[in-house]
């Protein structure tokens, strides 16, 4: 199976950008709440936002699965 890249709406700016936005609006209680699943890896808002904000390449893949879900437009 090839790898097949999804063009996005949103650059990754605008991305974390609004991620915050959104993280922001999230009660602390669903923080912890998992938001996706990378690589069999389950990922929270909580542990997406560690990663967003360090810049990792995991913060950028968690970016565009979150656009390409349609849950940051």
């Amino acid at each position: 199976m090839e790898n097949v890249k999804i063009a996005i709406d949103i650059n990754i700016s605008q991305a974390k950008e609004r991620f915050f936005e959104v993280y922001a609006n999230i009660p602390f209680g669903f923080r912890g709440g998992i938001i996706l699943v990378l690589d069999d890896e389950p990922i929270t808002w909580h542990s997406a936002r560690i990663e967003i904000q360090s810049d990792t390449k995991l913060g950028q893949r968690i970016l565009e699965q979150l656009v390409t879900l349609g849950i940051l437009k």
